[in-house]
Formats: C-alpha cells, structure tokens, sequence
C-alpha cells in the first residue's frame, strides 16, 4: 500500500566556489537503491542566501544519472547557496527534497554580515521518548536534543524535576547536544527539565505530558545480526494492549511482522537485519484495530565504508611533483561514477553530506541533520551509538499512519515525468486566435 519514493543526491567538483566560476555537478536518481526506472528527467536548482531560485536545469536522466553545470555569474552576493536535486514525482513529498550548500566567495562585492540571531532567539531543549509516548509506571528512554541561539547544536546538562522539586533524573549531552535518560513517570506528575547551557545560560522546559494508559516500544538495535524489541503495557486498561501487531518496513518492503501476547508471554521480538538493505527502518506497534501506539526507528548499518575504486600508485607531497592514481572498472557493470581533484585547503572541514549520508540517511529523515557525514566515517560504536540518537529524536514521517489505516492517502500533484515534454498553445500573428492547424518549428 506504499508509494515508490525516489532518492536523489548531487555530486560537485567542490564545495567552495569564486564569482565567474562554473560549478561541474553530477546528480543520480534511484530507487530502492538502484538507478530509477520510473522518472526520466531530474531538475537542478541553484539556491541563493536569500531563497531566490537564481538557475535551474532540467536534465534527461540516463540510466538514473545526469551531468550538467552551473555559471556562477560575476554579481552575485557572496554567502551559503543551496543546490536541490530532484525528479517531478518528489514533488510531491516537498519535505525530502535534499539539499546542498555551496559557498560562493566574490571579492569584487562586500561580503554581507553573518546573520545575527532575532533578539527573542534563545537556547532551547527538546525531549523525545523513544516510541513517542511516556506512560505511567513505565520505565522509558527519554531522548533530547539542545540548539543555540542560531539553530545549531550546543552542549547542554540539567536535571529534572518532579511537581515537589525533587530530582528524579539527570542528563548530559555526548554527541552534537544529544543525549538519553530514563524516567519512570509516576500519576499524576508533570516533569520539567532545568538545562544549563554554556556560558552559564540556563532553560527550564516541560516534559511531554504523561499518558495515564498506553505501551512503551524500547528497541536495542547494537546487535549487528538483530534488532530486538520489548513492548510493556500500563495497568489501566491492560487488557486493550494484550494482543498487538509489530510491523517493520525498508524502503517500502515489508521487513517484519508479526504478533505480541502479552498475557502469554510474548512481549518482544527479534528482527533479523542480516540480509536487510542498509538504511532508515521504521518500527510501529498497532493495537487489534489498526490503530498505531508507538512508534521507532533504527538505522540497519548494512553499508560498506570507503572507496575501493581509486588506488594511489605514485604519491608525493612535494611541490610540483607528479602523483599517480589508477582507476580500475573492470568488476563494475554499466559504472555510474565521477572522479573530483580538489585541493584540501580549501574545503571548509567537518563531515559534509556525502552519497551514502544522503541516500540512507538525509533523504528519510525532515529537517536538519548537522554534519550528516559523520555517521559514515566508520562503524565503531561510538559512531553508531550516535547515530542511534539520531534515529531517537527523529521520526520517519513520510505518511501519517493513522490516515493510511483509514484508507486516506495524501494527495499526489506530480506524476512520474517519463520524458522532455512542452506544452501550450500557438496564437497566431493577431495575437488572439489559436493556430488549429500547422507545423511549428521549435
């Protein structure tokens, strides 16, 4: 019952660029991890600080891939500019459109002001149970997430209070101003987090609202073969939340179902991961009618790391000196690949988005991830385990599930654009009257 999603990602020469150059881009098309058969012509679009559209392409896609490039022209503003890369039918889902930022530098132009952040702006915290709800009696994972003042990511401690003031948890963030705690919500309390920000900043924020009844979803997803779940119930009304349906999904495929008794027992289950596409797997407990109660999603971490493609035969750091790289295709059928020599220097560091961040990643999550790349570094634990933080303060929400139940689906504007197409209408040379009949020559 699930619609195709198709997944683009853009591909620069580099990241920085002067006013007057050209920016060489390839872009790619696929789905289900395979060039797209279903779209044949992807649009690029060039992003000014502003968000004035000021280029746009429109390319035939060949086996899921396409070329092309971009003048930067001479009197353009300095600043961040955004390319988006994508085919008619992502359209429809406007909010996973990728992005991604360029810097133009032109030296002939004053370069504007940073951005300051809006007087009210202020550092803020948010918190998210994992499978969405906290309910009472429960003991659950409470993720959280703290950005400054311009939106990105801060450290952050605190700790948080019951309605008498007494301490019931505390927290400290481990990766990019996330972090977890646990908390089991007694009746009746409403929680509030006191958070303290560098520079001796300070929040006080209120907890999600405690469920009086309902289930709680923890999944531990650390095993590289499985990924386990447990589902605990509330006394009140326990009796609704006995039998139960797990569903998993992946790109649209069904990856696991199955049912939970909790009377009897069966209160968990295990997901086999090893034969599983990497990428975004979305987790949701439904009751007996359909109706979803909780929801998570994992990252399967079925990727492989690193480039096998260039190989360094000749390699020397000195000043003009020659260095050798081979490039060796044999092993690939219908290669779709483009190679890009830029200088280090110049690049800005951190972890930029690259293809797999992008495609696995960025493309199934909304809003901002900082610094995408890094969850694809490497697989060490510690990566994964923030990339786990990742999928507990972010949901797949792609659909609403509650509507899919009840057989209501959104609405789709854009079909699947299967070629070049122009269409219109002909006036002839009085400028009103619609020419019927002729050739034209465009």
């Amino acid at each position: 019952f699930l619609r195709p999603q198709e997944k683009t990602y853009v591909q620069t020469d580099r990241n920085d660029y002067l006013a007057g150059e050209s920016i060489w881009f390839k872009t790619y098309a696929q789905l289900n991890q395979k060039p797209t058969v279903l779209s044949k012509v992807i649009y690029v679009d060039l992003v000014d600080p502003s968000g004035k559209i000021t280029e746009k392409k429109m390319l035939k896609l060949i086996d899921g891939s396409a070329n092309g490039v971009l003048d930067i022209r001479p009197e353009w503003a300095p600043g961040d500019y955004y390319l988006r890369c994508y085919t008619l039918w992502m359209l429809n889902f406007p909010a996973f459109i990728p992005e991604r930022r360029i810097r133009i530098l032109n030296y002939a132009k004053a370069a504007r002001e940073k951005p300051r952040p809006a007087a009210n702006a202020k550092v803020n915290i948010s918190f998210f149970p994992e499978g969405g709800n906290l309910v009472t009696g429960l003991k659950t994972i409470v993720a959280f997430k703290a950005l400054d003042e311009n939106g990105n990511p801060t450290s952050v401690s605190g700790e948080v209070l019951n309605t008498r003031n007494e301490k019931v948890a505390s927290f400290k963030s481990i990766h990019d101003g996330m972090g977890t705690f646990e908390l089991t919500p007694a009746a009746g309390e409403i929680y509030t987090a006191i958070a303290q920000f560098p520079g001796g900043k300070q929040r006080t924020v209120s907890l999600p609202a405690v469920k009086s009844e309902g289930i709680t979803l923890s999944v531990d997803n650390t095993n590289p073969g499985k990924t386990f779940i447990k589902v605990e119930r509330s006394e009140k009304n326990k009796d609704k939340y006995n039998n139960l349906l797990v569903t998993a999904q992946l790109n649209y495929q069904v990856a696991y179902m199955g049912k939970l008794n909790i009377d009897e027992g069966l209160d968990a289950a295990a997901i086999n991961k090893k034969t599983l596409p990497p990428g975004i797997m979305q987790i949701t407990v439904l009751s007996e009618t359909g109706q979803p109660l909780a929801e998570r999603i994992v990252f399967v971490a079925n990727h492989s790391i690193g480039n096998s493609l260039l190989v360094p035969q000749v390699v020397s750091l000195e000043k003009r000196k020659k260095n050798s790289i081979s490039f060796d295709a044999q092993e690939f059928l219908n290669l779709q690949a483009a190679v890009s020599v830029t200088n280090a220097n110049s690049e800005a560091p951190g972890y930029h988005d690259g293809i797999l961040s992008s495609l696995l990643l960025s493309g199934d999550i909304r809003g901002n991830i900082n610094e995408p790349g890094y969850y694809f570094k490497d697989k060490e634990p510690a990566t994964l385990q923030h990339l786990d933080l990742v999928m507990l303060i972010n949901g797949w929400r792609r659909y609403n599930l509650e509507d899919i139940m009840a057989n209501k689906w959104p609405s789709l504007h854009y079909p699947f654009e299967t070629s070049l197409s122009i269409t219109g209408k002909v006036l002839q040379s009085n400028g009103k009257s619609v020419l019927k009949a002729g050739k034209i020559n465009l």
